[in-house]
C-alpha cells in the first residue's frame, strides 16, 4: 500500500508535467523542456542530474515497494512506520500536487524547465506568486517530505537532501537570469516574496 501512494505521487506529478508540455506545445509551439537543449556546462549538469534523480527515484520506489529491507538504507524508522503518518504523508504529497498544479496554471505560457533564453516570457506574480516564487518547487518539496513520511528511510532521506540542494542551486541560477531579464521589477518583487515558504524562506 505504501508502495501505491509514494508511485502515485510521483507518476502525477509526472502526468502534470506532461500535459502542461502537451497543452504549451499544441498552443503555443513552445517547448518548456528547454534545460534538455541548454548547452551551457550548469544547465547540462542540472538536465542530467535531473535524468539521474528520476532513474534513482524509480528504484527506490520499486525497491521500497518491494519488502527489501535488509539493507540499513532500506530499513523504515520504527517511529514513523505507522499508517497514521502515512496518511498525514500522502495528504502532504497532494497538497503538494495541487500546489504545483495550481503554479503550472498560474504561469501558463512563462511556464518553463530550465532557463529560456531564446524567449522572454512575462514576469507572473500574482496568484500563488504573490506569496512565493517558486511554487512548482515548493509543491515537489511536499511531495518528497509526504514520500519520505510514507517511506522514512536513510535512501529516502539522502534522496531529498540531494534533490533541496539541487533545486537551491538551480534557483539561484533563475534568479540570476529574471534580474538580467526583468531588471528592477524582479529585484522588487524578490524583495516581497520569498523562495519556498511564505513569511519564512
Amino acid at each position: 500500500m505504501e508502495g501505491v501512494m509514494v508511485l502515485s505521487l510521483f507518476l502525477g506529478y509526472l502526468a502534470l508535467w506532461r500535459i502542461k508540455k502537451r497543452i504549451m506545445v499544441r498552443h503555443s509551439g513552445d517547448n518548456p523542456e528547454v534545460i534538455y537543449d541548454d548547452n551551457r556546462p550548469t544547465q547540462k549538469f542540472f538536465a542530467n542530474l535531473l535524468r539521474v534523480m528520476s532513474i534513482t527515484i524509480a528504484l527506490l520506489i520499486g525497491f521500497h515497494s518491494a519488502g527489501v529491507e535488509n539493507h540499513f538504507a532500506l530499513h523504515q524508522l520504527d517511529f514513523l512506520d505507522n499508517d497514521a503518518v502515512n496518511v498525514i504523508g500522502f495528504v502532504l504529497g497532494i497538497l503538494g500536487l495541487f500546489l504545483s498544479w495550481r503554479a503550472q496554471q498560474e504561469m501558463g505560457n512563462s511556464w518553463r524547465v530550465g532557463i529560456d533564453r531564446q524567449n522572454k516570457t512575462a514576469l507572473i506574480t500574482t496568484g500563488v506568486y504573490a506569496y512565493i516564487r517558486n511554487p512548482t518547487y515548493s509543491g515537489l518539496l511536499l511531495i518528497c517530505i509526504g514520500s519520505f513520511m510514507i517511506f522514512p528511510t536513510m535512501s529516502f532521506s539522502l534522496w531529498i537532501t540531494v534533490f533541496f540542494i539541487s533545486i537551491e542551486f538551480q534557483v539561484r541560477l533563475e534568479e540570476e537570469f529574471l534580474i538580467e531579464s526583468h531588471g528592477q521589477d524582479y529585484t522588487r518583487y524578490c524583495q516581497v516574496t520569498k523562495r519556498y515558504i511564505p513569511f519564512l524562506y
